[in-house]
Protein backbone atom coordinates (compact mmCIF):
# COMPACT_ATOMS: atom_id res chain seq x y z
CA UNK A 1 0.00 0.00 0.00
CA UNK A 2 1.28 3.48 -0.91
CA UNK A 3 1.33 5.35 2.39
CA UNK A 4 1.54 8.67 0.57
CA UNK A 5 -1.97 8.22 -0.84
CA UNK A 6 -3.65 9.27 2.40
CA UNK A 7 -2.92 12.68 3.87
CA UNK A 8 -2.29 12.74 7.58
CA UNK A 9 -4.46 15.03 9.74
CA UNK A 10 -2.66 17.90 11.45
CA UNK A 11 -4.46 17.92 14.80
CA UNK A 12 -6.82 16.00 17.05
CA UNK A 13 -9.96 17.69 15.65
CA UNK A 14 -9.12 16.67 12.08
CA UNK A 15 -8.20 13.16 13.22
CA UNK A 16 -11.48 12.81 15.11
CA UNK A 17 -13.45 14.00 12.07
CA UNK A 18 -11.62 11.42 9.94
CA UNK A 19 -12.48 8.64 12.39
CA UNK A 20 -16.13 9.71 12.39
CA UNK A 21 -16.19 9.54 8.58
CA UNK A 22 -14.72 6.04 8.74
CA UNK A 23 -17.33 4.95 11.27
CA UNK A 24 -20.11 6.16 8.97
CA UNK A 25 -18.78 4.03 6.13
CA UNK A 26 -17.76 0.91 8.08
CA UNK A 27 -21.04 0.74 9.95
CA UNK A 28 -23.38 2.24 7.32
CA UNK A 29 -24.48 4.70 9.98
CA UNK A 30 -24.67 8.31 8.83
CA UNK A 31 -26.00 9.31 12.23
CA UNK A 32 -22.58 8.50 13.68
CA UNK A 33 -21.63 11.65 15.51
CA UNK A 34 -18.81 13.22 17.44
CA UNK A 35 -19.69 13.23 21.12
CA UNK A 36 -19.25 16.37 23.16
CA UNK A 37 -16.93 19.26 22.46
CA UNK A 38 -13.43 20.24 23.51
CA UNK A 39 -13.33 20.98 27.24
CA UNK A 40 -16.43 18.92 28.03
CA UNK A 41 -16.25 15.66 29.98
CA UNK A 42 -16.57 12.93 27.36
CA UNK A 43 -16.20 9.77 29.48
CA UNK A 44 -13.62 8.21 27.17
CA UNK A 45 -15.91 8.67 24.16
CA UNK A 46 -15.28 10.85 21.13
CA UNK A 47 -17.68 9.23 18.65
CA UNK A 48 -20.89 7.25 18.99
CA UNK A 49 -22.20 5.00 16.21
CA UNK A 50 -24.46 2.03 15.55
CA UNK A 51 -23.21 -0.90 13.50
CA UNK A 52 -26.14 -1.14 11.09
CA UNK A 53 -24.38 -3.85 9.11
CA UNK A 54 -24.17 -6.27 12.06
CA UNK A 55 -26.98 -6.53 14.62
CA UNK A 56 -27.12 -2.79 15.40
CA UNK A 57 -24.35 -3.04 17.98
CA UNK A 58 -23.62 0.20 19.82
CA UNK A 59 -20.10 1.43 19.13
CA UNK A 60 -18.04 4.04 20.96
CA UNK A 61 -14.71 5.35 19.70
CA UNK A 62 -11.91 7.08 21.58
CA UNK A 63 -9.58 9.03 19.28
CA UNK A 64 -5.99 9.81 20.21
CA UNK A 65 -3.95 11.89 17.81
CA UNK A 66 -0.22 11.66 18.55
CA UNK A 67 1.92 14.59 17.46
CA UNK A 68 4.94 12.36 18.00
CA UNK A 69 3.58 8.84 17.45
CA UNK A 70 5.47 5.86 18.85
CA UNK A 71 7.53 3.63 16.56
CA UNK A 72 7.50 0.40 18.65
CA UNK A 73 10.88 -0.42 17.13
CA UNK A 74 13.49 1.29 19.25
CA UNK A 75 14.86 0.76 22.71
CA UNK A 76 11.79 2.69 23.92
CA UNK A 77 9.32 0.19 22.42
CA UNK A 78 8.44 -1.38 25.79
CA UNK A 79 7.80 2.02 27.38
CA UNK A 80 5.77 3.14 24.36
CA UNK A 81 3.59 0.02 24.45
CA UNK A 82 3.00 0.44 28.17
CA UNK A 83 1.87 4.05 27.63
CA UNK A 84 -0.61 2.97 24.94
CA UNK A 85 -2.03 0.00 26.85
CA UNK A 86 -2.44 2.13 29.98
CA UNK A 87 -4.27 4.72 27.89
CA UNK A 88 -6.58 2.12 26.38
CA UNK A 89 -7.47 0.74 29.79
CA UNK A 90 -8.03 4.19 31.26
CA UNK A 91 -10.31 5.34 28.43
CA UNK A 92 -12.24 2.05 28.46
CA UNK A 93 -12.91 2.35 32.18
CA UNK A 94 -14.21 5.89 31.69
CA UNK A 95 -16.52 4.69 28.91
CA UNK A 96 -17.80 1.84 31.08
CA UNK A 97 -18.77 4.40 33.72
CA UNK A 98 -20.38 6.84 31.30
CA UNK A 99 -23.91 7.64 32.48
CA UNK A 100 -26.99 7.22 30.34
CA UNK A 101 -26.01 4.70 27.67
CA UNK A 102 -24.45 1.30 27.09
CA UNK A 103 -22.31 -0.08 24.26
CA UNK A 104 -21.11 -3.40 22.88
CA UNK A 105 -17.96 -2.27 21.05
CA UNK A 106 -15.13 -0.02 22.27
CA UNK A 107 -12.64 1.24 19.71
CA UNK A 108 -9.32 2.88 20.52
CA UNK A 109 -8.19 4.81 17.44
CA UNK A 110 -4.74 6.38 17.17
CA UNK A 111 -2.16 7.24 14.54
CA UNK A 112 0.17 4.51 15.76
CA UNK A 113 1.68 1.57 13.85
CA UNK A 114 0.13 -1.88 13.92
CA UNK A 115 1.47 -3.81 16.88
CA UNK A 116 0.81 -7.43 17.82
CA UNK A 117 1.41 -6.89 21.54
CA UNK A 118 -1.20 -4.13 21.68
CA UNK A 119 -3.66 -6.29 19.74
CA UNK A 120 -3.07 -9.13 22.21
CA UNK A 121 -3.62 -6.73 25.12
CA UNK A 122 -6.95 -5.62 23.64
CA UNK A 123 -8.02 -9.25 23.19
CA UNK A 124 -7.19 -10.04 26.84
CA UNK A 125 -9.01 -6.93 28.00
CA UNK A 126 -12.04 -8.03 26.00
CA UNK A 127 -12.22 -11.25 27.99
CA UNK A 128 -12.34 -9.44 31.32
CA UNK A 129 -14.78 -6.63 30.53
CA UNK A 130 -17.32 -8.41 28.30
CA UNK A 131 -17.07 -5.82 25.51
CA UNK A 132 -15.50 -6.04 22.08
CA UNK A 133 -12.22 -4.12 22.16
CA UNK A 134 -10.82 -3.01 18.78
CA UNK A 135 -7.69 -1.01 18.00
CA UNK A 136 -7.64 1.20 14.92
CA UNK A 137 -4.00 1.85 14.05
CA UNK A 138 -2.86 4.25 11.34
CA UNK A 139 -2.26 1.25 9.07
CA UNK A 140 -5.81 -0.04 9.52
CA UNK A 141 -7.24 3.47 9.09
CA UNK A 142 -5.49 3.82 5.74
CA UNK A 143 -6.79 0.43 4.60
CA UNK A 144 -10.35 1.42 5.52
CA UNK A 145 -10.02 4.70 3.63
CA UNK A 146 -8.75 2.99 0.49
CA UNK A 147 -11.51 0.35 0.74
CA UNK A 148 -14.35 2.89 0.57
CA UNK A 149 -14.58 5.19 -2.49
CA UNK A 150 -16.18 8.01 -0.50
CA UNK A 151 -13.39 7.96 2.06
CA UNK A 152 -10.81 7.87 -0.71
CA UNK A 153 -12.35 11.03 -2.16
CA UNK A 154 -12.30 12.74 1.22
CA UNK A 155 -8.82 11.75 2.36
CA UNK A 156 -6.70 10.88 -0.65
CA UNK A 157 -4.11 13.46 -1.68
CA UNK A 158 -4.93 12.79 -5.33
CA UNK A 159 -8.69 13.43 -5.09
CA UNK A 160 -10.81 16.58 -5.09
CA UNK A 161 -12.79 16.70 -1.86
CA UNK A 162 -15.35 19.19 -3.16
CA UNK A 163 -18.81 18.61 -4.56
CA UNK A 164 -20.60 16.40 -2.00
CA UNK A 165 -21.17 16.94 1.72
CA UNK A 166 -23.21 15.30 4.47
CA UNK A 167 -25.18 17.96 6.32
CA UNK A 168 -25.49 16.77 9.90
CA UNK A 169 -25.02 18.01 13.45
CA UNK A 170 -21.25 17.78 13.17
CA UNK A 171 -21.45 20.02 10.08
CA UNK A 172 -23.51 22.59 12.02
CA UNK A 173 -21.24 22.35 15.07
CA UNK A 174 -18.27 22.99 12.79
CA UNK A 175 -19.92 26.17 11.52
CA UNK A 176 -20.71 27.32 15.05
CA UNK A 177 -17.18 26.65 16.26
CA UNK A 178 -15.41 28.23 13.29
CA UNK A 179 -13.16 31.13 14.23
CA UNK A 180 -14.92 33.31 11.71
CA UNK A 181 -17.33 36.20 12.06
CA UNK A 182 -19.93 35.83 9.28
CA UNK A 183 -20.90 38.94 7.34
CA UNK A 184 -24.42 40.01 6.41
CA UNK A 185 -22.86 41.78 3.45
CA UNK A 186 -21.18 38.57 2.27
CA UNK A 187 -24.38 36.58 2.67
CA UNK A 188 -26.55 38.94 0.65
CA UNK A 189 -23.94 39.33 -2.08
CA UNK A 190 -23.64 35.58 -2.58
CA UNK A 191 -20.07 35.17 -1.36
CA UNK A 192 -19.42 31.52 -0.47
CA UNK A 193 -15.90 31.68 0.92
CA UNK A 194 -15.67 30.27 4.46
CA UNK A 195 -19.19 28.85 4.02
CA UNK A 196 -20.77 32.30 4.32
CA UNK A 197 -24.04 31.09 2.80
CA UNK A 198 -24.38 28.34 5.42
CA UNK A 199 -23.54 30.80 8.20
CA UNK A 200 -26.30 33.07 6.87
CA UNK A 201 -28.84 30.27 7.21
CA UNK A 202 -27.75 29.57 10.80
CA UNK A 203 -28.17 33.28 11.58
CA UNK A 204 -31.66 33.30 9.99
CA UNK A 205 -30.68 36.02 7.53
CA UNK A 206 -32.70 34.23 4.85
CA UNK A 207 -36.37 35.14 4.55
CA UNK A 208 -39.08 32.45 4.82
CA UNK A 209 -40.23 31.30 1.36
CA UNK A 210 -43.82 30.30 0.54
CA UNK A 211 -42.83 26.90 -0.87
CA UNK A 212 -40.96 25.70 2.21
CA UNK A 213 -43.83 24.17 4.25
CA UNK A 214 -45.20 22.33 1.21
CA UNK A 215 -41.81 20.82 0.37
CA UNK A 216 -41.22 19.77 3.96
CA UNK A 217 -44.61 18.06 4.24
CA UNK A 218 -44.03 16.36 0.89
CA UNK A 219 -40.72 14.92 2.10
CA UNK A 220 -42.28 13.66 5.33
CA UNK A 221 -45.20 12.13 3.43
CA UNK A 222 -43.06 10.30 0.86
CA UNK A 223 -40.66 8.92 3.45
CA UNK A 224 -43.66 7.53 5.34
CA UNK A 225 -44.66 5.43 2.32
CA UNK A 226 -43.15 1.92 2.28
CA UNK A 227 -42.68 2.08 -1.49
CA UNK A 228 -42.43 5.06 -3.84
CA UNK A 229 -41.94 4.85 -7.58
CA UNK A 230 -41.44 8.60 -8.12
CA UNK A 231 -38.53 9.63 -5.90
CA UNK A 232 -37.98 13.26 -6.88
CA UNK A 233 -39.88 14.93 -4.06
CA UNK A 234 -39.90 18.37 -5.71
CA UNK A 235 -38.07 20.72 -8.08
CA UNK A 236 -37.36 24.29 -6.95
CA UNK A 237 -36.70 26.40 -10.02
CA UNK A 238 -36.22 30.00 -11.08
CA UNK A 239 -33.85 32.31 -12.87
CA UNK A 240 -30.29 32.76 -11.68
CA UNK A 241 -30.21 34.67 -8.39
CA UNK A 242 -33.81 33.85 -7.46
CA UNK A 243 -32.79 32.14 -4.20
CA UNK A 244 -32.96 28.44 -5.07
CA UNK A 245 -29.78 27.50 -3.26
CA UNK A 246 -30.86 29.46 -0.19
CA UNK A 247 -34.16 27.57 -0.02
CA UNK A 248 -32.35 24.24 -0.38
CA UNK A 249 -29.78 25.15 2.28
CA UNK A 250 -32.58 26.13 4.65
CA UNK A 251 -34.23 22.76 3.98
CA UNK A 252 -30.98 20.92 4.81
CA UNK A 253 -30.29 22.83 8.04
CA UNK A 254 -33.93 22.64 9.11
CA UNK A 255 -33.91 18.85 8.73
CA UNK A 256 -30.90 18.50 11.01
CA UNK A 257 -32.07 20.99 13.63
CA UNK A 258 -35.47 19.30 13.80
CA UNK A 259 -33.95 15.81 13.93
CA UNK A 260 -35.71 14.55 10.83
CA UNK A 261 -35.34 10.77 10.42
CA UNK A 262 -33.21 10.96 7.29
CA UNK A 263 -29.65 11.81 6.28
CA UNK A 264 -29.14 14.94 4.15
CA UNK A 265 -26.61 14.94 1.30
CA UNK A 266 -25.66 18.23 -0.37
CA UNK A 267 -24.57 17.62 -3.98
CA UNK A 268 -22.87 20.26 -6.10
CA UNK A 269 -20.99 17.85 -8.39
CA UNK A 270 -23.11 14.97 -9.67
CA UNK A 271 -20.12 13.24 -11.27
CA UNK A 272 -18.26 13.11 -7.96
CA UNK A 273 -21.41 11.89 -6.24
CA UNK A 274 -21.93 9.02 -8.67
CA UNK A 275 -18.28 7.98 -8.61
CA UNK A 276 -17.55 8.17 -4.90
CA UNK A 277 -20.68 8.62 -2.75
CA UNK A 278 -23.66 6.91 -4.40
CA UNK A 279 -22.51 3.43 -3.42
CA UNK A 280 -22.22 4.50 0.22
CA UNK A 281 -25.87 5.55 0.25
CA UNK A 282 -26.97 2.41 -1.56
CA UNK A 283 -25.24 0.19 1.01
CA UNK A 284 -26.64 2.22 3.93
CA UNK A 285 -30.15 0.96 3.12
CA UNK A 286 -31.24 0.79 6.76
CA UNK A 287 -31.37 4.58 6.85
CA UNK A 288 -33.38 7.08 4.81
CA UNK A 289 -31.50 9.62 2.71
CA UNK A 290 -32.46 12.94 1.14
CA UNK A 291 -30.17 13.92 -1.74
CA UNK A 292 -30.29 17.65 -2.52
CA UNK A 293 -28.86 18.56 -5.92
CA UNK A 294 -28.16 22.27 -5.84
CA UNK A 295 -27.78 23.09 -9.57
CA UNK A 296 -29.13 20.40 -11.88
CA UNK A 297 -28.48 22.35 -15.06
CA UNK A 298 -24.79 22.82 -14.24
CA UNK A 299 -24.34 19.10 -13.65
CA UNK A 300 -26.00 17.58 -16.68
CA UNK A 301 -24.97 19.96 -19.45
CA UNK A 302 -27.45 20.77 -22.19
CA UNK A 303 -30.98 21.44 -21.03
CA UNK A 304 -33.47 18.62 -21.51
CA UNK A 305 -30.98 16.26 -23.16
CA UNK A 306 -30.65 12.63 -22.08
CA UNK A 307 -27.16 13.13 -20.69
CA UNK A 308 -25.03 10.31 -19.34
CA UNK A 309 -24.96 11.83 -15.85
CA UNK A 310 -28.76 12.07 -15.71
CA UNK A 311 -29.28 8.52 -16.96
CA UNK A 312 -26.69 7.11 -14.58
CA UNK A 313 -28.21 8.99 -11.65
CA UNK A 314 -31.74 7.73 -12.22
CA UNK A 315 -30.52 4.20 -12.91
CA UNK A 316 -28.86 4.31 -9.51
CA UNK A 317 -31.93 5.87 -7.90
CA UNK A 318 -34.17 3.09 -9.22
CA UNK A 319 -32.34 0.65 -6.92
CA UNK A 320 -32.65 2.87 -3.82
CA UNK A 321 -36.07 2.64 -2.19
CA UNK A 322 -34.66 4.46 0.85
CA UNK A 323 -33.70 7.62 -1.07
CA UNK A 324 -35.59 10.79 -2.06
CA UNK A 325 -34.23 13.64 -4.18
CA UNK A 326 -34.80 17.41 -4.05
CA UNK A 327 -33.61 19.36 -7.08
CA UNK A 328 -32.76 22.98 -7.80
CA UNK A 329 -32.84 24.09 -11.45
CA UNK A 330 -33.29 27.18 -13.60
CA UNK A 331 -36.15 25.60 -15.54
CA UNK A 332 -38.34 22.57 -15.09
CA UNK A 333 -37.61 20.63 -18.26
CA UNK A 334 -34.74 18.45 -17.07
CA UNK A 335 -34.37 14.71 -17.51
CA UNK A 336 -35.99 14.34 -14.08
CA UNK A 337 -39.45 15.39 -15.35
CA UNK A 338 -40.75 11.81 -15.52
CA UNK A 339 -39.67 11.13 -11.93
CA UNK A 340 -41.21 14.08 -10.05
CA UNK A 341 -43.85 12.93 -7.58
CA UNK A 342 -47.27 14.50 -8.08
CA UNK A 343 -45.84 17.12 -10.45
CA UNK A 344 -44.41 19.16 -7.57
CA UNK A 345 -42.64 22.16 -9.10
CA UNK A 346 -42.06 25.35 -7.13
CA UNK A 347 -41.09 28.47 -9.06
CA UNK A 348 -39.38 31.30 -7.22
CA UNK A 349 -40.69 34.58 -8.61
CA UNK A 350 -40.60 38.29 -7.88
CA UNK A 351 -43.90 38.13 -5.97
CA UNK A 352 -41.96 37.31 -2.78
CA UNK A 353 -39.27 39.95 -3.19
CA UNK A 354 -41.07 42.61 -1.14
CA UNK A 355 -41.36 40.31 1.88
CA UNK A 356 -37.71 39.28 1.50
CA UNK A 357 -36.58 42.90 1.53
CA UNK A 358 -38.73 43.54 4.58
CA UNK A 359 -37.04 40.62 6.32
CA UNK A 360 -33.65 41.94 5.26
CA UNK A 361 -34.43 45.30 6.89
CA UNK A 362 -35.32 43.53 10.15
CA UNK A 363 -32.05 41.59 10.07
CA UNK A 364 -29.84 44.62 9.58
CA UNK A 365 -31.25 48.12 10.21
CA UNK A 366 -28.31 49.60 8.33
CA UNK A 367 -30.10 48.59 5.11
CA UNK A 368 -33.38 50.36 5.86
CA UNK A 369 -32.73 53.65 4.09
CA UNK A 370 -31.84 52.09 0.77
CA UNK A 371 -34.49 49.39 1.11
CA UNK A 372 -37.13 52.09 1.38
CA UNK A 373 -36.12 53.43 -2.02
CA UNK A 374 -36.45 49.98 -3.54
CA UNK A 375 -39.75 49.20 -1.84
CA UNK A 376 -41.32 52.34 -3.25
CA UNK A 377 -41.01 50.85 -6.70
CA UNK A 378 -42.91 47.55 -6.70
CA UNK A 379 -42.47 47.08 -10.44
CA UNK A 380 -38.70 47.40 -10.07
CA UNK A 381 -38.66 44.84 -7.26
CA UNK A 382 -40.93 42.24 -8.84
CA UNK A 383 -39.20 42.20 -12.23
CA UNK A 384 -35.58 42.15 -11.16
CA UNK A 385 -33.28 39.36 -10.04
CA UNK A 386 -33.38 38.94 -6.26
CA UNK A 387 -29.64 38.43 -6.14
CA UNK A 388 -29.03 41.60 -8.14
CA UNK A 389 -31.29 43.62 -5.81
CA UNK A 390 -29.57 42.29 -2.70
CA UNK A 391 -26.12 42.72 -4.19
CA UNK A 392 -26.77 46.38 -4.99
CA UNK A 393 -28.31 47.11 -1.60
CA UNK A 394 -25.47 45.42 0.27
CA UNK A 395 -22.79 47.21 -1.75
CA UNK A 396 -24.42 50.62 -1.35
CA UNK A 397 -24.85 49.97 2.36
CA UNK A 398 -21.23 48.96 2.71
CA UNK A 399 -20.26 52.29 1.16
CA UNK A 400 -22.14 54.06 4.00
CA UNK A 401 -24.67 55.58 1.63
CA UNK A 402 -27.73 54.58 3.64
CA UNK A 403 -28.66 58.13 4.60
CA UNK A 404 -28.37 59.65 1.14
CA UNK A 405 -30.62 59.46 -1.87
CA UNK A 406 -29.49 56.82 -4.30
CA UNK A 407 -30.28 57.02 -7.99
CA UNK A 408 -31.06 53.36 -8.69
CA UNK A 409 -32.05 53.94 -12.30
CA UNK A 410 -31.72 50.84 -14.46
CA UNK A 411 -31.11 48.13 -11.88
CA UNK A 412 -29.19 45.83 -14.25
CA UNK A 413 -27.02 48.74 -15.35
CA UNK A 414 -26.36 49.64 -11.72
CA UNK A 415 -25.35 46.03 -10.94
CA UNK A 416 -22.94 45.90 -13.88
CA UNK A 417 -21.53 49.26 -12.87
CA UNK A 418 -20.70 48.00 -9.37
CA UNK A 419 -18.99 44.86 -10.68
CA UNK A 420 -17.17 46.83 -13.39
CA UNK A 421 -15.88 49.23 -10.74
CA UNK A 422 -14.51 46.35 -8.67
CA UNK A 423 -12.80 44.74 -11.65
CA UNK A 424 -11.38 48.09 -12.79
CA UNK A 425 -10.06 48.70 -9.29
CA UNK A 426 -8.14 45.43 -9.51
CA UNK A 427 -6.77 46.27 -12.94
CA UNK A 428 -5.59 49.67 -11.71
CA UNK A 429 -3.33 48.02 -9.12
CA UNK A 430 0.03 47.37 -10.85
CA UNK A 431 0.90 44.53 -8.49
CA UNK A 432 -2.31 42.65 -9.33
CA UNK A 433 -2.88 43.74 -12.94
CA UNK A 434 -4.49 40.91 -14.93
CA UNK A 435 -6.43 39.45 -12.01
CA UNK A 436 -9.57 41.41 -12.82
CA UNK A 437 -9.60 40.16 -16.40
CA UNK A 438 -8.92 36.58 -15.26
CA UNK A 439 -11.88 36.73 -12.86
CA UNK A 440 -14.07 38.18 -15.62
CA UNK A 441 -13.13 35.28 -17.92
CA UNK A 442 -14.08 32.73 -15.23
CA UNK A 443 -17.38 34.54 -14.69
CA UNK A 444 -18.19 34.39 -18.41
CA UNK A 445 -17.56 30.65 -18.44
CA UNK A 446 -19.54 30.06 -15.24
CA UNK A 447 -22.48 32.09 -16.54
CA UNK A 448 -22.95 29.74 -19.50
CA UNK A 449 -25.77 27.46 -18.33
CA UNK A 450 -24.83 24.85 -20.95
CA UNK A 451 -21.52 24.24 -19.23
CA UNK A 452 -21.77 21.64 -16.48
CA UNK A 453 -20.21 21.87 -13.02
CA UNK A 454 -17.36 24.37 -13.41
CA UNK A 455 -14.29 24.69 -11.23
CA UNK A 456 -11.18 26.67 -12.12
CA UNK A 457 -8.07 25.82 -10.13
CA UNK A 458 -6.34 28.59 -8.20
CA UNK A 459 -3.15 28.00 -10.13
CA UNK A 460 -4.99 28.27 -13.46
CA UNK A 461 -6.58 31.54 -12.32
CA UNK A 462 -3.24 33.05 -11.35
CA UNK A 463 -1.52 31.85 -14.53
CA UNK A 464 -4.35 33.39 -16.56
CA UNK A 465 -3.96 36.64 -14.63
CA UNK A 466 -0.22 36.50 -15.22
CA UNK A 467 -0.84 36.13 -18.96
CA UNK A 468 -3.48 38.87 -19.21
CA UNK A 469 -1.52 41.38 -17.14
CA UNK A 470 1.96 40.42 -18.31
CA UNK A 471 2.49 40.26 -14.57
CA UNK A 472 5.14 37.64 -13.86
CA UNK A 473 5.15 38.22 -10.10
CA UNK A 474 1.41 37.98 -9.38
CA UNK A 475 1.60 34.37 -8.19
CA UNK A 476 4.43 35.15 -5.77
CA UNK A 477 2.56 38.21 -4.46
CA UNK A 478 -0.62 36.24 -3.71
CA UNK A 479 1.28 33.33 -2.16
CA UNK A 480 3.56 35.52 -0.04
CA UNK A 481 0.61 37.59 1.25
CA UNK A 482 -1.34 34.42 1.99
CA UNK A 483 -4.50 35.91 0.54
CA UNK A 484 -5.95 38.04 -2.23
CA UNK A 485 -6.54 41.80 -2.02
CA UNK A 486 -9.94 42.82 -0.65
CA UNK A 487 -10.96 44.07 -4.11
CA UNK A 488 -10.68 40.51 -5.39
CA UNK A 489 -12.24 38.80 -2.38
CA UNK A 490 -15.40 40.88 -2.73
CA UNK A 491 -16.22 39.41 -6.15
CA UNK A 492 -14.93 35.83 -6.12
CA UNK A 493 -13.95 33.06 -3.75
CA UNK A 494 -11.50 30.21 -3.57
CA UNK A 495 -12.75 26.83 -2.34
CA UNK A 496 -10.00 24.81 -0.74
CA UNK A 497 -9.84 21.12 -1.64
CA UNK A 498 -8.46 20.24 1.81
Amino acid sequence: MDRNVIFSPEDDQAFEAMCCSIAKEKYADYNAQQYGRSGQKQWGIDIKATDRRHNNEKVVIQCKFKHDPPKFSSTRAKVERKAITDEIEKELNQALNAPGFDFEVFIYSANIPNDKDIEDFAAALEETCGKKIIVWSWDSIQKDILHHPRLTRLYSESKNRLGVEVIDQDFIDGLNEAKHEPSVFHFYTGIQAKKEQWHGILNHWDAPRDCFPDIESQIDFLFSKPYRESKVVAVVYGEGGSGKSTVLRRMAIHAVQNEKPYVVWWVEDLNAFLEFDANSIQSAHKQKHLVIIEDWYRNVGERGKDTTQAKDFFTWLAHCDHVLVLIGDRRKDGFYKDYVFNNKYFKLTGSEHHDILKHMASVSPIFKGILGQFQDNANLINHSSLFVILYIIANISQENATNSQVDIGDIDARFKSIVRKKLSSLESMPEYRGLGRAIHLCAKIYADEYISYFAFSEKALLLTAQYFGKNEEIIDRVESAGEYPIEAKSIFYIKSTY
